[in-house]
């Protein structure tokens, strides 16, 4: 009887299971290739039985192996010997991409960038660690939300006019700049923002519509408050009939113009009239 008795306990002893539930209350358990429980510190399976890896846990190879595990992941984490960056410097790197996206190439920071390092050091700005990547990504990511989230919230329930001009790049892509005019609070004037620069996929009226209908909703705008639309002599643009700036089904304009370079040729001629050859060439 007692041999039968034993054969049925290791029988059932190895019908265990491993339960999921176990890698709750111990962080370093998983399931091992044959399901068995698996140490992920000691890199060694434990009997699938609750009371035997609560055991494996108060051992003293356990006990040996989870602080260096735990310990080398803090290193990688923290990296001590890493200096940590100001936020000085991070703020100056900030002011550096917009002037670059103001005011100059992109590019030029490489060389800018070397020249204020060089003859900074000892101040915060010799610490300051930027190139045209690193410049473009601040841009990219961090100016341009921020910058967006300013102009929206001045934009939201205010009267404004659409400004937008659709053009090919060097790649054949079209895109189409919106530009956004409106009484500003923060300003105290009325000025023009840059709103977004979107891909058109097909120039036709109706998409063009729908894509400035679009970036206007994302602002928490409504095309009821637009007084105005802008935009060159293109069919598409401001023909006749079936045109964004004719677009009377969902939007009524009370004022739209286009922008027309033939328009301001004869201004031009009659202004250069009154220019002497050598006004022209003291100004340059």
């Amino acid at each position: 009887m007692e041999p039968c008795k034993k054969q049925w306990k290791g029988s059932y002893e190895n019908s265990r299971q491993y339960n999921s539930k176990w890698e709750k209350e111990f962080s370093w358990l998983t399931k091992g290739s044959h399901g068995d429980a698996y140490c992920k510190n000691c890199q060694c399976t434990v009997a699938s039985k609750h009371s035997n890896i609560k055991q494996h846990e108060r051992s003293e190879k356990h006990k040996r192996k989870a602080p260096a595990q735990n310990q080398k992941m803090l290193d990688v984490i923290s990296k001590p010997g890493e200096p940590k960056i100001s936020d000085d410097v991070k703020s100056a790197e900030l002011q550096l991409a917009a002037a670059m996206a103001c005011h100059c190439s992109i590019s030029a920071i490489d060389h800018l960038g070397e020249i204020i390092v060089k003859y900074g050091q000892g101040s915060t700005i010799g610490n300051i660690k930027i190139h045209r990547t690193k410049c473009a990504n601040l841009i990219k990511n961090v100016l341009s939300p921020s910058l967006k989230e300013v102009v929206i919230s001045n934009f939201k329930n205010k009267k404004y006019c659409i400004i937008v001009d659709e053009f090919t790049d060097v790649s054949t892509y079209k895109h189409l700049c919106i530009l956004v005019r409106f009484f500003s609070d923060q300003l105290n004037a009325v000025s023009t923002f840059f709103l977004a620069l979107v891909y058109v996929h097909e120039a036709t009226a109706e998409n063009i519509f729908n894509l400035i209908e679009e970036e206007i909703k994302k602002c928490n705008q409504t095309l009821e408050n637009c007084l105005g639309f802008a935009s060159d002599g293109a069919s598409t643009m401001i023909g006749c009939n079936n045109s964004v700036g004719k677009d009377k089904g969902r939007i009524t304009y009370v004022h739209t113009s286009k922008i027309c370079v033939s328009f301001f040729s004869p201004l031009y001629s009659k202004c250069c009239r009154k220019i002497t050859i050598e006004h022209c060439i003291s100004s340059l």
